[in-house]
């Protein structure tokens, strides 16, 4: 009888443990997504052909403009994804120049981001560089 309570003691205190860590685990996996959620927010000039000038607000909502060939502007929501590495920023878009595009989503692997730079890839090979605007 001692045996079993002992047992079932040690599986609690493991299972108490692992559920710590998890949690611990998540809220660290939150304060990442906080701290490049923050980073983003603001307004960004493209640097390189068609990548578009980003305005991120804290909101969770974004416009871009003068993007592509035909310097297309729309606006909608955006989140990041950082379970993934590099982390994702997904664009829903909200308002197009193509109706078509509407909910549509865009994804971008975040390459790099520091408070005045920002590299975005776009499919195999495609590299957007931004610098920060000063407000």
């Amino acid at each position: 009888m001692k045996r079993a309570s002992l047992s079932m003691a040690v599986l609690w205190v493991a299972g108490a443990a692992f559920v710590v860590l998890a949690n611990s685990g998540e809220r660290e996996r939150g304060t990442e997504l906080a701290r490049v959620e923050r980073k983003l927010c603001g307004a960004w000039e493209g640097q390189t052909g068609c990548s578009g000038d980003f305005r991120f607000r804290a909101d969770g909502t974004f416009e871009l403009k003068h993007y592509g060939p035909g310097g297309m502007e729309m606006t909608g929501s955006w989140r990041m994804r950082t379970i993934v590495q590099p982390p994702t920023l997904i664009l829903t878009r909200g308002r197009s120049e193509d109706p078509d595009e509407v909910g549509k989503t865009l994804e971008f692997k975040v390459v790099h981001l520091d408070a005045k730079a920002l590299r975005l890839k776009s499919g195999p090979n495609t590299i957007h560089e931004y610098e920060r605007v000063k407000p």
